[in-house]
């Protein structure tokens, strides 16, 4: 088990990326929200517990804590000099109940993993959009964090701007 053991400053100082929680879930309080990224892991005033292979103590020491949701094992990134990472598998929070999850949707976010899915054909902006049902500003935005993750490509023909997955996003479907 590995045990991540919480100073004053260093809840405060810890942040969520990757999708693994939203708005409703922070709103619960800070032990709701840890207890709710994953059912390995569990909040025990001061301590994280992330049930996973191995035996580990970590003191953070005022650094904090940067949590990332992936499509991927339970890893802790410990470099000298920077926050410390724990990254921890996308799950949907009732997987453990026997519902299948989409690890996907998880890390991306629905409209995201959807504008993913529907890029495995090159489509146009207007396209993108009327196949996630969504506004045109919408698909530009689904469509310009999928860029900037390298996900996607995007080129422009005459007016018309298109897209289409990139290596990187291909692989991303098959995991």
């Amino acid at each position: 088990m590995l045990r991540l053991h919480f100073g004053v400053d260093d809840v405060a100082r810890t942040r969520f990326s990757g999708g693994g929680l939203n708005g409703r879930h922070l709103a619960l309080g800070v032990a709701e929200a840890l207890n709710s990224l994953h059912p390995r892991i569990s909040w025990r005033s001061p301590v994280l517990e992330v049930r996973a292979t191995g035996s580990r103590e970590v003191r953070l020491q005022g650094c904090g804590l940067l949590l990332q949701c992936v499509v991927g094992p339970f890893q802790l990134i410990m470099d000298t000099g920077v926050q410390p990472v724990l990254r921890y598998p996308a799950q949907a929070r009732d997987q453990a109940v026997g519902a299948h999850a989409d690890p996907l949707t998880e890390v991306l976010g629905r409209t995201r993993a959807k504008a993913l899915r529907a890029l495995e054909n090159e489509l146009t902006t207007t396209e993108l959009a009327r196949s996630l049902g969504v506004s045109p500003a919408t698909a530009s935005q689904s469509a310009a964090a999928l860029r900037g993750a390298g996900l996607i490509a995007t080129r422009r023909q005459g007016k018309e701007v298109r897209h289409r997955m990139t290596r990187k996003g291909w692989e991303m479907l098959v995991v």
